[in-house]
């Protein structure tokens, strides 16, 4: 099973869970950042997924706001670390074009992934 957060939308984080063929399991909107890591076990938990299933973890979006970003990327990058679970960062545009080669790509990254931003951060 692969997670997968889309970060594109400002206040709409999607977060799947896929199969390994890409197939959408399940999936929820987390309203705000500071909440997906919970919204993420939430939705592992109602689709009766384990975290030890999870192979992988897909963040989509370098659109995203900067704290939906930087939060989304820290968070596959410690589960990362956590499990050996492996991460990719992406675009959505290439999941939906052609989701095979992403999940190829998932599965020969390895290590850490880093953020893109769409612009500097409004601090202030």
């Amino acid at each position: 099973m692969i997670i997968t957060i889309d970060v594109a939308e400002r206040s709409a984080i999607q977060v799947k869970v896929v199969d390994a063929a890409g197939k959408r399991i399940s999936d929820a909107v987390s309203d705000a950042s500071r909440h997906l890591l919970r919204d993420i076990i939430s939705l592992l938990k109602s689709s009766s997924v384990k975290k030890d299933d999870i192979d992988g973890i897909i963040v989509f979006g370098s659109k995203g706001s900067f704290t939906d970003t930087r939060i989304a990327i820290t968070i596959a990058n410690t589960w990362h670390v956590a499990t050996g679970t492996k991460v990719l960062a992406a675009e959505i545009a290439d999941w939906e074009h052609d989701s095979e080669a992403v999940l190829k790509s998932l599965k020969e990254h390895n290590g850490f992934i880093r953020a893109e931003y769409s612009g500097e951060p409004h601090i202030g």
